[in-house]
């Protein structure tokens, strides 16, 4: 299952991190595992290339994190809302594949 984890302070958001894999289908067919990686990839590239938002990124072996500055642009703040609306929608669309988690710090 995917761990998708969103983390708030004060309801700006702070980071996200997701990690792990769908279990839809095997590793390389995975069309749940696709989109999630492909949904990542498209937040953090435009808050870090074009809305030009100084975003952490760090990618693990199983794990991509990206660490917001404080006090991010609006249009930051929404790439992050869509990434997590399309993954709370993948996860109705596809049971049992992603664990949506939404933290207050």
């Amino acid at each position: 299952m995917i761990r998708a984890e969103f983390f708030y302070k004060k309801g700006e958001p702070q980071r996200f991190a997701v990690s792990g894999h769908a279990g839809y289908a095997e590793s390389g067919k995975d069309i749940v595992c696709a989109s999630v990686s492909s949904a990542v990839q498209m937040a953090i590239n435009g808050m870090t290339e074009v809305v030009k938002v100084n975003c952490k990124v760090n990618v693990y072996e199983d794990c991509i994190e990206c660490i917001l500055p404080p006090n991010p642009r609006p249009a930051a703040v929404h790439f992050v809302s869509a990434l997590r609306l399309h993954l709370k929608l993948l996860s109705e669309d596809f049971p049992k594949t992603i664990n949506l988690i939404i933290t207050e710090v």
